[in-house]
């Protein structure tokens, strides 16, 4: 009952914390002519705060690698604060400058949910139900990223200050729920070489270090997975942030808008739980999780092409905008299939004191390809309908460096997941 109590927390936090990154989605064109600066300088924020992500992550990461018993809830205690009180903050803003370092503090407190929600929820599962672990986590951030968007609209078309102060309220109230009921979990005790012993009573007291660290960074399967991450985030920056400009500038009402949104983006939370599911089962293969990745991604690029290529019409009961939107909510489906085999492939070949520093430069990575996705993509856009639906329709072919980079894991999986099986049975022997 105490770890449903604890992993409902950790996915309350991760919701909220996704939801106050896609509070500026709908609002690209909206900022811009209220600080009365360009797109590009609205899109200069985005890059930034996502760059400000990046570099705070493997902060974070590091020090959920050192912390002792009930650390790691202690720094996504003190991270979810300072997000609540920044977007506050937002709320208050008059002019662009004071805009950008209250967005660049939420950044740096919002991301502490990857590295210590992903390093606790390793130590809940066992490795042959992390598939299904991993999946709802990108799931709960992408309902998060769809619950932010419809709380960013639900004040009305331009006004962006309001869902800032609901969602720090709310923020609040998970906050000190969290501090109350959440519970973090004994490091390594999913692991069936120290399970026993962590419930016998031994503690598993190795930690991280800058030499773990780096022959973390040296682990085959990382590096290729890492490239695969970065590759993947590139498009999803262009994804997330300009899909919603290219639907006004189509002329759809912005109720429409969002519930387009919403339904593409329930095409990822599809995707990810499938993937998550189809990769355990996969798993029984040594090499059945990159090969689902692989084989959903080719999938992908072929059923996106179709749908931004489709001619479209002057309003959205016509059947070619039907087409179009159909085959872009299947595109969404099939590039989430790799997200959560990815996560559980990093957890099978990392140590548990690393996985949190490892998530950490994944995801801070995965931030800094997003905020370049969204400045490359904001250098070749103008307010125009080509031009936002070029940027999107190039986007997806990125992919194809994406399935480049997870062929190599076909011969690097068994190797990597073997010695880390080793090493844990190694380390067994010592705390008995």
């Amino acid at each position: 009952m105490k770890s449903k109590t604890s992993l409902f927390s950790l996915i309350v936090l991760i919701f909220l914390g996704a939801a106050n990154l896609a509070l500026l989605v709908p609002h690209e064109l909206h900022l811009a002519r209220e600080f009365n600066v360009s797109i590009l300088a609205i899109d200069f924020i985005l890059f930034l705060f996502m760059a400000v992500c990046a570099f705070a992550l493997p902060i974070w990461g590091y020090l959920c690698g050192k912390a002792n018993a009930g650390g790691r809830k202690n720094l996504l205690l003190g991270g979810t604060f300072l997000w609540i009180a920044s977007s506050l903050m937002v709320y208050f803003v008059p002019t662009y400058l004071l805009f950008l370092f209250a967005r660049l503090l939420t950044g740096i407190g919002v991301v502490v949910i990857y590295p210590a929600c992903f390093s606790m929820v390793s130590d809940f599962y066992p490795p042959e139900k992390r598939g299904k672990a991993f999946a709802a986590i990108p799931t709960t951030l992408a309902l998060g990223a769809g619950a932010g968007v419809a709380l960013a609209n639900a004040f009305g078309v331009s006004a962006w200050r309001p869902p800032f102060l609901t969602l720090s309220i709310i923020g609040l109230a998970a906050l000190i729920f969290s501090f109350i009921f959440l519970q973090e979990p004994e490091r390594g005790s999913a692991e069936p070489e120290l399970r026993e012993l962590i419930l016998s009573g031994k503690t598993y007291a190795y930690r991280i270090n800058l030499r773990k660290f780096i022959q973390a960074l040296r682990i085959k399967t990382n590096v290729w997975l890492l490239l695969a991450m970065i590759s993947w985030s590139i498009p999803l920056g262009i994804f997330a942030y300009k899909f919603m400009p290219y639907l006004e500038i189509y002329g759809l009402e912005p109720a429409v808008n969002t519930l387009i949104i919403l339904w593409i983006g329930s095409g990822g939370v599809l995707g990810y739980l499938l993937g998550g599911y189809t990769g355990d089962w996969a798993q029984r293969e040594r090499k059945g999780r990159p090969l689902v990745s692989i084989l959903s991604l080719s999938l992908a690029i072929l059923v996106f092409s179709i749908g931004w290529m489709t001619p479209q019409a002057g309003a959205l009961a016509a059947p070619n905008i039907l087409f179009s939107l159909s085959f872009i909510f299947l595109g969404a489906i099939l590039v989430c299939f790799s997200v959560p085999n990815l996560y559980a492939l990093v957890g099978n070949v990392n140590k548990p004191e690393t996985r949190g520093m490892i998530f950490s430069i994944f995801s801070s990575l995965g931030f800094l390809a997003m905020g370049i996705g969204v400045l490359l993509s904001g250098i070749w856009t103008n307010a125009t309908f080509v031009s936002y639906k070029a940027v999107l329709s190039g986007g997806s072919f990125v992919y194809l460096l994406t399935i480049l980079f997870w062929l190599p894991v076909l011969g690097t999986i068994e190797k990597d997941r073997r010695q880390l099986r080793e090493t844990l049975a190694q380390h067994a022997k010592e705390m008995s």
